[in-house]
């Protein structure tokens, strides 16, 4: 179960210290909020499910 926790936490920090990098680049002059949009999008849409299934095999592998 704890190395559970730690995946979910490493996960969390990885995801958060994206969302800080794209808010720290909205001053940049070719920012675009259709662009840093998508990338979220990608972000939240297609890497967190792939993070959870990861999880999840990894929880089945340990118990």
């Amino acid at each position: 179960m704890i190395y559970l926790i730690i995946f979910a936490a490493i996960a969390s920090v990885i995801g958060l210290v994206i969302t800080i990098m794209a808010g720290l680049n909205a001053d940049d002059t070719n920012y675009s909020s259709q662009k840093s949009f998508k990338n979220m999008s990608i972000i939240y849409i297609l890497i967190l499910p792939l993070i959870l299934i990861i999880g999840f095999f990894v929880y089945m592998i340990i118990s």
